[in-house]
């Protein structure tokens, strides 16, 4: 319904009629409000066992605070400023792991964190200081790409280390010299991996070697990193295709996404899915006929599946089970040269955390970080009454309930609203100020009911 806009001296103010509005799966979720988001972006984030975010990219400062590369959030979006990482690392980070103790770590291309030497990886304390006391970033590595945490509290680094290409730590940090699998990964990278329950992993990149045997871009080897016989995908195809993204299936099919555009004579472009000898799963049909390139796969608890990744639009999709596009899940995002979504986190309320790069997210100005509702919720509309002639109006609404007030300065054209604060109504109607109005330009506000 059109919005009925008012001007006094400099600010204009929208009123809406009340009602009730469907929000679809996917749609941005407003009581994540990480400000005007991250300035840069995000290529990792892990979500801890309190709810909190880690963040790893290529970013200086979050809603406009210093952050250098990895920070961490709140449930609710706002920085965490208890997580002083200080300087942080001197180059990007690709990836971000927590621990049930809280540990953080961070992998990518640096050689320092907090200007003290660290070699690509670290661990951190809670509190965002570097733990000295874990060898882990004393290890010469090139650059690290992922990082797994298993059971035991082991690590699996993806990366460059010497010739390898994929390593296991152990907790302390020390190097198990019992994992050796890329003693047949002789050439190219291992982007990502994936731990059976029986301990076996599948690594996935874009080698084409695995000894004893002919491997393409897919592998799986014993715990110890030997290579399993039993488990091929054959020949995959598209030019110089390689395997980003791993996930496992509780009957343990395994879901692979990446750029191809076939495996084992079968056309599937981006995504497939593989039966547990690594054979095609014929009854998954990947929706895509152009050349994706897929960062992320996941599949949900009701047998739907999440991809993210970049060259398709949107860049964040959900799946039914059989590989078909779901209709019911929609987001839009923009961006400068087109949007990635490099990463996501569900949350056990279904709810998900995107990271990537994007300046914003349906029709909101957010960058890199957003979280998104994973169904469809109806939330009502609120209403503006009188104005005052400052920055000030007053909101009606119900009275205890939580409203995010959002503005922009153009009309004219497809806006991008900025949220600006949040507030629970203590009266009925309540004024409420915007607290750094823009001097000699109009505002236009809107207020939306936080579910």
């Amino acid at each position: 319904m059109k919005p009925r806009i008012f001007f006094i001296n400099t600010i204009a103010l929208c009123m809406c009629c009340s009602g009730v509005v469907a929000q679809q799966g996917g749609s941005l979720d407003i009581t994540f409000n990480p400000g005007s988001g991250v300035a840069g972006f995000v290529n990792s984030v892990a979500l801890s066992a309190n709810g909190q975010l880690l963040l790893g990219g290529q970013f200086q400062s979050i809603n406009g605070q210093s952050r250098n590369y990895v920070a961490r959030l709140n449930s609710d979006g706002s920085l965490d400023t208890g997580f002083l990482p200080g300087q942080g690392p001197n180059g990007v980070v690709n990836a971000v792991e927590v621990d049930l103790a809280g540990n953080v770590y961070v992998g990518g291309n640096f050689s320092s964190f907090n200007g003290i030497p660290a070699s690509s990886l670290a661990r951190l304390r809670g509190d965002g200081s570097l733990d000295l006391s874990w060898t882990g970033s004393t290890i010469s590595f090139g650059e690290v790409t992922a990082i797994k945490r298993q059971a035991d509290g082991t690590l699996l680094v993806i990366g460059v280390y010497a010739n390898d290409k994929v390593i296991r730590l152990n907790a302390d940090g020390s190097l198990d010299p019992f994992f050796n699998p890329v003693a047949g990964v002789t050439d190219h990278a291992v982007n990502a991996v994936a731990i059976q329950p029986d301990g076996k992993v599948i690594i996935a990149g874009d080698f084409t070697t695995n000894s004893p045997v002919s491997r393409q871009c897919l592998a799986r080897v014993s715990a110890t990193g030997i290579l399993d016989p039993t488990f091929d995908a054959g020949y995959i195809g598209g030019g110089n295709p390689v395997i980003n993204a791993l996930a496992l299936q509780p009957d343990g099919k395994i879901l692979v996404g990446g750029f191809f555009s076939s495996i084992n004579g079968y056309s599937l472009v981006g995504v497939a899915r593989l039966n547990t000898n690594g054979a095609v799963d014929a009854t998954f049909v990947s929706p895509f006929t152009g050349g994706p390139r897929v960062l992320g796969v996941q599949l949900l608890p009701d047998s739907r599946l999440l991809i993210c990744g970049t060259e398709f639009s949107p860049p964040l999709l959900r799946l039914n089970y059989n590989g078909s596009f779901d209709g019911g899940f929609s987001t839009t995002f923009n961006a400068a040269g087109g949007a990635e979504v490099e990463s996501f986190v569900v949350q056990t309320d279904g709810k998900i955390v995107i990271g990537g790069y994007f300046s914003s997210v349906d029709g909101t100005n957010i960058s890199g970080i957003a979280r998104l509702s994973g169904t469809t919720t109806n939330l009502a509309n609120l209403q503006f009454l009188s104005v005052n002639p400052y920055a000030g109006m007053f909101l009606s609404g119900i009275v205890s309930n939580s409203y995010r007030v959002e503005w922009t300065t153009n009309l004219n054209t497809s806006s991008l609203w900025t949220p600006l604060f949040d507030v629970t109504l203590q009266t009925n109607p309540q004024l409420i100020f915007d607290t750094a109005p823009m001097g000699g330009r109009q505002r236009f506000y809107r207020a939306v009911a936080l579910p």
